[in-house]
């Protein structure tokens, strides 16, 4: 099994245009169009309203809730929002994108070893639609908030020092900065960090 950690960026801002809002970080992100020889992005779209809390409760409880996810690929960044649907989630992996990189390095640099345990988030996730915002630290859950929008920085590995290291990402001058721009977009930007096991 392998541990997991994800540094969540959202805000509990309701009122948007989900289009224009993922436009909007797909071109804050620094991703371009991938050509045929490479891998497309990868969506995800519910079929209906996405409910990440009660899907974690549920399989706590050993009950297995039915599939209610499309996949799509597509090559083209700028295509991306008009897959979006009123009512559902679009969930997309951009990977290891211009910001990702940025986000791994000031990591790498800014949080020592000792903290951080090689742990260096950087694979990015974008979720535009109603969601849970679900934090997961030494194998317990907690509902934080439902949103519109967030962007989920992932890794491999996890801190040794959990507190620690959502101080020390807090205190990054790059967080800093990237939680004003974003700002801008999707309003006020808290930061979340769980742990996968």
């Amino acid at each position: 099994m392998s541990i997991t950690s994800t540094v969540t960026l959202y805000s509990t801002n309701q009122a948007c245009d989900e289009r224009r809002l993922l436009s909007e970080i797909i071109q804050w992100s620094g991703v371009t169009p991938r050509s045929t020889e490479e891998a497309p992005f990868c969506i995800v779209r519910s079929l209906g309203e996405m409910r990440n809390w009660d899907c974690m409760r549920a399989e706590y409880d050993g009950v297995r809730l039915p599939d209610d996810e499309e996949l799509l690929y597509e090559q083209d960044p700028l295509n991306i929002p008009t897959l979006f649907r009123p009512g559902r989630c679009l969930t997309v992996d951009l990977g290891n994108c211009p910001v990702g990189i940025r986000f791994r390095n000031a990591v790498r640099a800014g949080i020592p070893e000792s903290i951080r345990n090689g742990y260096c988030p950087g694979d990015v996730f974008v979720r535009v639609g109603d969601h849970d915002i679900v934090e997961s630290v030494n194998c317990e859950c907690h509902f934080v908030a439902r949103v519109i929008c967030s962007i989920d920085f992932f890794g491999y590995s996890c801190p040794h020092d959990h507190p620690g290291m959502l101080q020390q990402l807090q205190a990054l001058p790059l967080v800093e900065s990237m939680c004003r721009d974003l700002s801008r977009v999707i309003g006020p930007v808290k930061l979340s960090h769980s742990i996968y096991a």
